[in-house]
């Protein structure tokens, strides 16, 4: 991810995206790129047009945008590409793909390769896997690079795109050059389980370390427990730290009853160039700890040098390993540890661990904030006909947004705006409320939180509103506006605000992904697998993991000041810093 950001970014990240003042204002400016003058001065003058175009949200933009991949300059055609990619316009692939069938220039059919698999049918498909095959190791690399990130359908019968891709890049691990070979497993780990776990395990022995890396990333992506011996192997092979880093983290997501006797072997006798903390965020990792692995944490609170990392190991683990330790409490321990046993398990007791009983919605207006606004998320959990129409009647009042707050919080988990065959009236209020800036943040995002939750036939409109919204100044409105989004199920919007140069933002957004579409499933590969913050690296993971029908609910921690999510008992609870809705 980091290696494709660069150069990238939404138009935010060099001035806040608006809607023109006037109706002329984008037509006067896409008006200069219609000339074909190859003179330097007309070309600084169509450059400085798609520059200034780039405030613009999208819609208002593509037609011009699109018109400039035919110009006659390169650099007018290098602007338009680096346009297209980053605001992820499909109406701007065939431009694409005639640059490349085209121009000969390497930088330039690089540009236009990632812009053309953002839609890849056969015969585009067909191009990237043929650019596998170049002379020129950048564009090899390049390709291989693409397909990270390409929409590619599920099923990996012969034949299908996704068995192709793969076969192809297997092919690639024999590449004369280690950024090919590096990439091309990179992209294999993405592509997730499936054939290939010897020919990959194999990498390992590669003489380059940051090959050997990649191949221990790409094996912990694939989860097939047959990689484990040769993870093992490498494990106790001279290695390089970054190198045994990537080994801990795949042999922690793999499903092996080997695992947990090397894990804890692992913590006992840190390799040089790694500390205990290090192996044991590794373990808090592995999404299903055997009961072993967590009784052998527990016994290792005990060792004084391990008592800090296996504690650090337990609290990631959460709610599964708090029976072990209620356990250990209860057969006694030392003074000493028993403050910090105590301090972890009340931790993990306060998680939410069901949803609480359904109020009535007078409930939402008495006791503290917190208690407000938990009973307005229990009150999503079980519609009531009578109770959704007076809620539509609170929203639907006149005056100050802040006495109905609470009321907003329930409507943004309800999913649908409640009682209203026609909100229109509600809808406008919500739109005015999120785009004020005389209200306060917690205030506005509430307000485009609850944008999320219109009917089917309001989606595009609701689109249309929130893409305004990439372009606001403040990263938490940026991610409550990338949230509402995520929830409609807008994947070009939400992958707009995944490319979000703040990493609060990419990581609220991705609380609301569910059930991701092949072509954003690619880019939460890319998120899960290389972000630089480690806190939007797990929400790709988990967005990845979380189905359509799973719900969740809005609960607010008045200690944590970041966003998260907890599962229990089938329900994802979105816990919201406090600092937000006040």
């Amino acid at each position: 991810m980091a290696g494709l950001l660069p150069g990238l970014l939404p138009a935010h990240a060099e001035a806040s995206e608006r809607w023109p003042a006037w109706p002329t204002e984008v037509s006067r400016l896409a008006a200069s790129l219609s000339t074909q003058d190859p003179g330097r001065e007309a070309e600084r003058e169509r450059l400085d047009a798609l520059e200034q175009l780039s405030i613009y949200p999208s819609e208002l933009i593509t037609e011009a945008v699109v018109l400039a991949l035919a110009d006659p300059s390169t650099a007018v055609q290098r602007e338009a590409l680096r346009l297209c990619y980053a605001r992820q316009l499909a109406a701007c692939v065939p431009g694409a793909t005639q640059v490349w069938n085209l121009i000969h220039e390497p930088s330039l059919r690089m540009q236009a390769l990632r812009v053309l698999a953002l839609e890849l049918d056969p015969s585009r498909l067909a191009i990237v896997l043929s650019v596998l095959r170049d002379p020129n190791p950048e564009l090899r690399l390049h390709a291989a690079e693409v397909l990270g990130w390409a929409p590619l359908p599920d099923g990996e019968r012969p034949g299908q795109p996704r068995a192709e891709v793969r076969a192809a890049l297997l092919v690639k691990l024999a590449d004369a050059d280690s950024q090919v070979r590096r990439v091309a497993l990179r992209t294999l780990g993405r592509l997730g389980p499936g054939p290939g776990t010897l020919t990959i395990a194999r990498m390992l022995d590669d003489p380059e370390p940051a090959v050997r890396a990649a191949a221990a990333v790409a094996l912990g992506q694939g989860r097939d427990p047959h990689a484990a011996p040769a993870l093992l192997r490498a494990w106790q092979a001279p290695n390089e730290p970054e190198v045994r880093a990537a080994i801990i983290a795949s042999l922690a997501r793999l499903p092996s009853p080997l695992l947990p006797a090397a894990l804890l072997s692992a913590l006992d006798a840190p390799p040089a160039g790694l500390s205990a903390i290090q192996i044991a965020e590794a373990i808090g990792a592995r999404s299903e700890p055997e009961p072993e692995l967590i009784a052998g944490l527990v016994e290792r609170l005990a060792d004084e040098p391990l008592t800090r990392p296996a504690l650090r190991a337990l609290l990631l683990i959460g709610a599964p390993a708090a029976p072990a330790i209620h356990t250990a409490l209860e057969r006694g321990v030392e003074p000493a540890l028993q403050d910090a046993l105590l301090r972890l398990a009340s931790a993990l007791d306060s998680l939410p661990a069901s949803a609480p009983p359904r109020p009535e919605l007078e409930d939402l207006t008495i006791g503290t904030p917190l208690a407000r606004f938990e009973a307005a998320a229990a009150l999503s959990l079980a519609p009531s006909p009578a109770q959704d129409a007076a809620l539509a009647e609170r929203l639907l009042a006149d005056g100050p947004i802040a006495p109905r707050r609470v009321f907003l919080a329930a409507l943004a988990a309800r999913g649908a705006l409640p009682g209203m065959e026609t909100p229109w009236l509600p809808w406008a209020r919500l739109v005015g409320a999120a785009s004020d800036r005389s209200r306060s943040l917690g205030d506005r995002c509430l307000a485009l939180l609850a944008m999320g939750a219109v009917p089917p036939r309001w989606t595009d409109a609701a689109q249309t509103e929130l893409a305004a919204f990439t372009g606001d100044p403040n990263p938490a409105i940026r991610g409550c506006a990338g949230f509402a989004g995520a929830r409609l199920h807008a994947d070009r919007l939400t992958g707009l605000f995944l490319l979000d140069e703040a990493p609060e933002v990419r990581a609220t957004v991705l609380l609301g992904v569910a059930e991701a579409s092949a072509g954003l499933r690619a880019r939460l590969r890319i998120l899960a697998d290389d972000d630089p913050n480690s806190a939007v690296r797990q929400h790709a993971e988990a967005a990845l993991r979380r189905r359509a029908d799973e719900r969740w609910i809005l609960a607010i921690d008045p200690f944590d000041p970041t966003v998260r999510t907890v599962h229990h008992d089938g329900v994802r609870w979105a816990i919201v810093p406090e600092s937000l809705m006040q």
